[in-house]
């Protein structure tokens, strides 16, 4: 699968694009508590910090090069267990859940008021 493929054979991933719908393969990576470098797309800094990822410009290959050459010497400097945890708090299934109870409650209390 490609967690095993990310946790074996990567110290980071790179995701460069120049449109995403959501992009999985980011979150993947973090949960197998790879960083990542991603361009600097909407979708992406909805789900994602600067304390996980690097944002890079779309179409900017000088910055994609620096953040290349940044991570090659940093990517030991993030914790795997905070790059996991920070997937898991958002995608978990118990956080999924726990939002799909929200939406359900708002909605059948706009329903019963």
């Amino acid at each position: 699968s490609g967690t095993d493929f990310f946790s074996r054979t990567s110290q980071f991933i790179i995701h460069p694009s120049l449109f995403e719908t959501f992009g999985i393969t980011p979150y993947e990576a973090l949960a197998c508590g790879k960083p990542v470098i991603v361009s600097d797309l909407e979708v992406f800094r909805e789900h994602l910090t600067d304390k996980v990822a690097l944002f890079v410009p779309p179409k900017n290959v000088a910055a994609l090069t620096r953040a290349i050459d940044y991570m090659l010497g940093h990517y030991q400097d993030y914790k795997s267990e905070d790059l996991a945890q920070s997937v898991a708090e958002r995608f978990s299934y118990k956080a999924i859940g726990k939002g799909i109870d929200k939406v359900y409650r708002k909605v059948l209390g706009l329903l019963y008021e």
